[in-house]
């Protein structure tokens, strides 16, 4: 007796129906603090594509993508944008764009607006020079200068 066995295999596409970004975009821009963003994407199948703008702008994440399983056998893909802020920045949109091998026309995205509530910059910058140590042994002396660049900042809201 031959069997045969006929087998199918339904592959399902199914893009993502939503979008969000995570994390805090009230910070002070400094020039040191860190902006961390997490955008996150609903389930698809595929895994979706998530691409990063500022004010329009592309703007590269150096953080890989990553999957975690999601309903219905989708994937649920996660990316963070990380960057310091400048004050020239306050006001701008950052948003995260998903795109999916079948709405690829019709991007879903989320967008945050940053919110850099106080920003400090360099208004004057003095040079103060002072004797270290002054030292003398037999007839010979020895000055020893330093100089200090002093920044002298003031906090603008």
């Amino acid at each position: 007796m031959i069997l045969y066995c006929i087998c199918l295999s339904i592959l399902h596409s199914v893009p993502p129906r939503f979008t969000n970004i995570t994390g805090d975009v009230n910070i002070y821009a400094n020039d040191v603090n860190v902006i961390n963003l997490t955008c996150q994407t609903d389930s698809s199948s595929p895994a979706s594509t998530i691409i990063w703008y500022r004010n329009g702008q592309l703007i590269p994440s150096e953080a890989i993508a990553s999957q975690t399983v999601g309903d219905n056998g989708g994937l649920v893909t996660s990316q963070v944008l990380e960057f310091i802020p400048t004050r020239e920045m306050d006001g701008q949109v950052v948003e995260c764009r998903v795109t999916h091998s079948l709405s690829q026309e019709t991007a879903v995205y989320s967008s945050v607006t940053l919110d850099l509530t106080c920003k400090f910059g360099v208004i004057d910058s003095v040079i103060t020079t002072g004797i270290l140590k002054q030292r003398c042994k037999d007839s010979y002396c020895f000055v020893l200068t330093y100089n200090i660049m002093v920044n002298i900042a003031m906090v603008l809201d």
